[in-house]
């Protein structure tokens, strides 16, 4: 299978593709293509139509779990709920039979977990395959961009940091389990049920207690954060140690030497809420039983993350980060090496 490296920086979007897609867009598009804008907004009359298309290359074992799932959170932090997804299935040519019928039986569980409909899509077989891609779809009365935070909006996180990147950990890296237990790779299984943010992001938006959302998903936290702060044009200040991590993350990311604020987090909410509004978006979040923390705070400046912790300063981030997640190969390399030394 073709092995990823990263996603194109924002200055090379600037570059290669924004200039080329906005140059097509007509009067009805409310949202194109930039920096943490994830989902198309159209217009349709008094409503809006959104779009998203979301491929998983960093994941094998449950492809079509996370695919769906991810595509139709970026559909739900825009305000819409997620209610139809076309499929591409770019299949390994050694393995293509049990890898489609893999993919297709999770994208199914995840569709129908979700409420939405799979209306279409692509399947073909090539050398070195093994992507899925997805697109999702659809309808608001209201939307909530990422480009509307607003200067002293606070930043609203739910759930836990790093927590696609620990399912995927636990999934596609049995030796974790050799090393860190049985029951550490259950609980991080486990965490595949959460990384949906539709529930939580649909009640925020109805609420209409935010000014903007997003899906965490490469980059992390860390570059969720960014990506809101660069759609805004504003300049985040991130607060380290509010960020929640889970004991199964922490546990992996010490053992491979990974940041888990810089490790794909799809099922963590990001939002830009007003500071008036803050206690009733808490309130929304508490009666759906999702955890919630305040990790920072949006003000006018360069579009950038300042990463504070113990009272300074302690970074500075002006781009969307690699994700750890494709450093992963390698470090597990490594630790299959020093275990075989051992004996």
């Amino acid at each position: 299978m073709a092995k990823p490296v990263r996603k194109l920086t924002a200055r090379e979007l600037e570059e290669l593709v924004f200039p080329y897609a906005r140059k097509t867009l007509a009067p009805d598009v409310a949202a194109g293509p930039g920096v943490g804008i994830d989902a198309g907004i159209v217009r349709l009359g008094d409503a809006y139509l959104v779009s998203h298309t979301d491929p998983v290359t960093a994941a094998v074992e449950r492809a079509g779990w996370i695919a769906v799932n991810v595509a139709c959170n970026d559909v739900a932090v825009a305000g819409a709920r997620p209610r139809w997804a076309s499929l591409l299935l770019l299949a390994p040519s050694d393995s293509w039979r049990e890898w489609v019928e893999r993919v297709m039986r999770d994208a199914a569980a995840a569709a129908e977990a979700l409420g939405v409909s799979l209306v279409g899509g692509h399947t073909e077989i090539l050398e070195d395959g093994g992507v899925v891609a997805v697109t999702a779809m659809g309808v608001a009365r209201r939307v909530y961009p990422a480009s509307n935070a607003k200067p002293g909006d606070l930043i609203l996180m739910t759930k836990t940091a790093g927590l696609e990147g620990t399912f995927i950990l636990a999934t596609d890296y049995p030796i974790l389990a050799d090393i860190l237990g049985d029951e550490w790779r259950k609980r991080a299984e486990e965490m595949g049920g959460r990384i949906s943010v539709v529930r939580e992001a649909v009640a925020l938006a109805e609420a209409g207690v935010v000014d903007a959302m997003h899906d965490p998903t490469e980059g992390g936290v860390l570059g969720g954060v960014y990506e809101l702060a660069a759609a805004s044009g504003l300049e985040a200040v991130l607060y380290r140690d509010r960020v929640p991590v889970a004991e199964e993350t922490l546990a992996a990311a010490r053992l491979l030497g990974v940041d888990p604020l810089r490790l794909i987090s799809s099922g963590s909410l990001i939002a830009a809420v007003p500071r008036e509004r803050v206690r009733e978006a808490l309130d929304v979040l508490e009666g759906l039983g999702v955890e919630a923390s305040i990790i920072g705070e949006l003000r006018r400046g360069e579009p950038r993350v300042l990463v504070v912790e113990e009272g300074r300063v302690v970074e500075v981030v002006h781009e969307t980060p690699v994700d750890e997640i494709y450093r992963v190969g390698e470090l597990v390399e490594r630790l299959v090496r020093e275990k075989a030394s051992r004996g």
